[in-house]
């Protein structure tokens, strides 16, 4: 969706993601050659900047060193993403198609002040943009059309970019009311919330009962059918009828959120997926395969068990959408920029690349066998469900594999080892476990009955053992530290190296 944006304002909203990452002041020449500038643009925009942050109490210095951006600490880049997707005209388009039902070319152009020319123009790239989530834009009146599910997924991300969690963008529906039907929905035991997304789901209601009281309706899915359903559907209405007619609806409201969150409750309850497992085949042998996955990598990786019932769920849903979509892109979230919790995948693919690659790979197989189209997109987003719906997984793999194992040991006596463990700990940031020799002697017999990556040593030893041995300055900090920091990583590095290799080994021969 970037081509709706003018190449003027992606280069000020680029320069403002620059400044507001850097710790120290940023050139104009990198300004220029990082947003796709001139030189001279740059010093334009940057007058135009001073106006925009003005408001904010903020400001930009120039000096000989280049340019700095201070912003108050309450301020952050997700501000300047919604005003740029606000300040949008083709996405102020977009939201009065959502609103509005009646609107043709002439009212178009008087309400946003453009000529009909320039909405043709506007329209035209719209559509083009649009093709990737499965929609278009029909005229007279103007209106999104589609499959949709395509239609209310894509509405929903672009609310959730384009409003904080705080603001309001349904002026003809209720807030309380749709927290109110929430909250009903979440008293459900079987929902988990544990992984959800409040403001997301807030949305998501608003956005499929304003459908809804149009008129639109959603296909039910393949997954939410089964002759199992009934006796739920059937017990999920009386107690959400019961629960609802406390808030004074009209009939037609009540019925249609009743409706709603029976669709929901079908959707996201636990025990309607278990259920569903056990009374269709099908529908199992599909889920199974994410669950080989899941079991693949947790003998890989020396995994612990756990319920991995909330991946299986989300993976089923996102799989059912791709089987069953023309779309290029599966929308989850997001229109231009990745959600905060999508960083988690860029921790995995830098420091974590020996599990990360593993599961692409596993993932890519999956929708090969099952003949589906896989882009970057939603490749992305099936990570993201992994890896954010798998108990402790960082935690268990930092421990595991990007953790250095330390052995110090002082010749002077066991009390002076401890003092250097807790000056360590103190003065080098990197995962690292330390434990101390006990006894004032060692040989290389003794020593093959520790587990340790690094032998610290307060003196200079000669032994011909197989981990590294560094000798230690008095001095317990700044650059006379850096010798064991450097071997710390390098042992980090070999170790995930060494980690990756035998798994891709144990993937090439699985009968061994």
């Amino acid at each position: 969706m970037w081509n709706l944006i003018e190449i003027k304002e992606q280069a000020k909203y680029r320069m403002i993601e620059i400044l507001f990452q850097a710790s120290d002041p940023i050139t104009i020449e990198t300004l220029a050659k990082e947003s796709h500038s001139s030189a001279r643009s740059i010093k334009n925009y940057l007058v135009e900047l001073r106006k925009m942050i003005s408001p904010l109490n903020g400001r930009i210095e120039t000096s000989n060193e280049g340019v700095q951006l201070h912003l108050p600490p309450h301020v952050g880049i997700d501000h300047f993403q919604r005003q740029l997707i606000r300040s949008t005209p083709e996405f102020m388009l977009l939201e009065h198609f959502f609103t509005s039902s009646s609107s043709c070319s002439s009212s178009l152009s008087e309400k946003f002040y453009i000529s009909p020319s320039t909405l043709n123009r506007m329209l035209r790239i719209m559509k083009e943009e649009l093709e990737e989530y499965g929609l278009t834009i029909e005229s007279n009146p103007y209106r999104i059309t589609g499959e949709e599910h395509l239609i209310r997924k894509f509405y929903s991300a672009y609310f959730q970019e384009a409003y904080a969690s705080y603001e309001w963008p349904f002026s003809d529906l209720s807030e309380s009311l749709v927290k109110n039907l929430l909250e009903i929905f979440l008293s459900f035991s079987d929902i988990d919330k544990d992984f959800m997304d409040y403001h997301r789901f807030k949305i998501n209601l608003a956005i499929d009962l304003l459908r809804s009281r149009k008129g639109f309706t959603t296909k039910v899915s393949p997954l939410l059918e089964s002759s199992s359903s009934e006796d739920v559907e059937r017990a999920a209405l009386q107690i959400l009828a019961s629960k609802i007619e406390v808030l004074n609806l009209t009939e037609d409201d009540s019925a249609r959120c009743v409706q709603q969150l029976v669709w929901w409750y079908h959707r996201y309850s636990r025990n309607h997926f278990l259920m569903r497992r056990v009374h269709d085949e099908a529908f199992n042998l599909e889920v199974s395969q994410t669950e080989r996955i899941i079991s693949d990598l947790s003998n890989y990786f020396d995994l612990p068990a756990f319920d991995h019932t909330a991946i299986l769920m989300d993976m089923s849903l996102f799989l059912e959408q791709c089987r069953t979509s023309n779309t290029r892109n599966i929308i989850e979230n997001h229109l231009l920029f990745r959600p905060r919790d999508y960083f988690i995948i860029d921790i995995y693919r830098h420091n974590f690349y020996y599990f990360y690659d593993v599961l692409e790979q596993k993932l890519k197989e999956l929708f090969s066998e099952n003949r589906i189209p896989l882009n970057q997109t939603t490749l992305e987003n099936l990570i993201h469900i992994f890896l954010t719906k798998w108990d402790d997984l960082t935690e268990i793999l930092f421990d595991k594999y990007s953790t250095c194992r330390i052995l110090i040991y002082s010749h002077i006596n066991f009390r002076h080892g401890q003092n250097i463990a807790n000056s360590l700990l103190k003065n080098i940031n990197r995962s690292i476990s330390i434990e101390v020799y006990p006894e004032p002697l060692l040989s290389e017999r003794q020593l093959s009955d520790y587990n340790f990556d690094i032998l610290v040593s307060s003196t200079t030893l000669s032994l011909h053992i197989p981990q590294k041995i560094q000798y230690l300055h008095y001095k317990i900090f700044g650059p006379f530290v850096q010798p064991l920091v450097q071997q710390i990583d390098k042992v980090i590095a070999e170790n995930n190296r060494r980690t990756r290799n035998r798994v891709l080994k144990m993937m090439e021969s699985p009968s061994k």
